[in-house]
């Protein structure tokens, strides 16, 4: 009897004798499984420690980065709690926004404008960007330029010649962080930063040391955040949200410049008076330009919904600034405050609805009071009016 490796020997041994298929079969199995077991091998042995030091892959970090999730962070992110204020300074505005309120519930307000309500959503959207500073270099670089040169620095739009925009962050504990934000890319997105105060320091051959700037490329957002006009913070409230109580509204009125010298009385709603009215529901009156009881589902549907909660697509400049002449105008609106307080302005029209008890002392000043421009047709033929709200202080769209 032959032992089985004399077997396995007679399968690759020549001989005059042809090969069963049996043969042929057990021979071509045992070459496969050699080639297996030998790429087993080759992967376990190489390429397996491959590629568990990629997967474990971790650049050589400089002080205070960050590396998660294949990104380096330039900054470990900050919670909004450890935020104390940002400081921004872009093309066409220095503002600073400070932080107020609990622990569990900072929010924000800009300073010198601390009345004017902001949109909770997009102060998110900007903190996110001060906070989460991931990289995003472009060919799957760890950074843009490490050893920056001066002559860099302007190719990238970083240099003081350039002025760029930056923001500073102020942390509870005293510290602070500056981001200078250059160019933008024009393959990708992103734009060039660099963290003010890094550098990498190299020692040349003849043991001096040389600094250079480290440059990074942040995401594309900022264009929509920090480098934005602040308006964007603000809330699109442009009225109080009365919600249900905007059915109680006592007058609605709409006054229009028709081609005089003063704006015209062109419809005015009011309640019914109450005799025979059912408590349980209320009438609602025209009063000018005739007087009749109009059809109230009609006018809710129409008027009062459209009222209950009134919101701009955007606010385009707030606070103090918007009494600035060059600033109203430009949105072809009067608001000069002696002409408004006088009823002399030059704005289109004039909305007033008030949902406050007729009986009120102070009924007059509750009232809802929106100033229009006349109305603007763009390039892709939407119409929009601009509105100056003067309780809220802002100017919508």
């Amino acid at each position: 009897m032959k032992t089985f490796w004399q077997k396995i020997k007679a399968l690759f041994t020549k001989s005059d004798v042809e090969k069963t298929s049996l043969q042929k079969t057990a021979k071509i199995s045992i070459l496969l499984g050699g080639i297996v077991l030998v790429c087993a091998i080759v992967y376990f042995a190489a390429i397996a420690p491959l590629l568990k030091a990629e997967t474990n892959y971790v650049p050589e970090l400089y002080d205070g980065e960050v590396y998660s999730n294949g990104l380096i962070y330039i900054l470990r992110q900050y919670e909004r709690s450890e935020i104390q204020s940002i400081e921004i300074k872009n093309e066409t505005e220095h503002y600073k926004l400070n932080a107020y309120g609990e622990a569990d519930n900072i929010q924000f307000n800009i300073e010198g404008s601390e009345h004017i309500a902001l949109s909770y959503e997009n102060v998110a959207s900007l903190l996110g960007d001060v906070r989460v500073l991931a990289t995003n270099s472009p060919a799957g670089q760890d950074r843009a330029n490490e050893m920056a040169t001066a002559e860099d620095l302007a190719h990238y739009g970083l240099d003081a010649a350039s002025d760029p925009s930056w923001f500073e962050v102020t942390l509870t504990d005293g510290s602070s962080y500056r981001i200078y934000i250059g160019n933008a890319l024009t393959t990708s997105s992103g734009y060039y930063v660099l963290l003010d105060g890094r550098k990498n320091v190299v020692t040349n051959e003849d043991g001096t040391t040389t600094e250079y700037d480290i440059v990074y490329v942040l995401q594309s957002r900022l264009g929509d955040t920090v480098l934005a006009n602040s308006a964007f913070l603000v809330s699109p409230e442009i009225a109080p949200s009365y919600g249900n109580s905007i059915f109680d509204v006592s007058n609605f009125s709409i006054l229009r410049y028709t081609g005089g010298e003063e704006r015209e009385l062109i419809v005015q709603v009011g309640l019914a008076e109450e005799t025979g009215v059912s408590a349980s529901s209320l009438v609602y009156q025209m009063l000018y330009p005739s007087a009749y009881v109009i059809n109230e589902s009609a006018y809710e549907e129409s008027v009062l919904s459209a009222l209950s909660s009134v919101t701009a697509d955007s606010i385009v400049a707030y606070g103090d600034a918007i009494y600035d002449p060059e600033v109203y105008e430009k949105y072809g609106l009067d608001i000069d405050k002696d002409r408004i307080e006088n009823v002399t302005d030059g704005n289109y029209a004039l909305l007033l609805y008030n949902c406050a008890d007729p009986e009120a002392e102070d009924y007059d000043e509750q009232a809802t009071i929106l100033y229009f421009s006349k109305k603007i047709t763009d390039l892709d033929g939407l119409d929009y009016y601009y509105v100056y709200a003067p309780a809220l202080e802002v100017i919508g769209k």
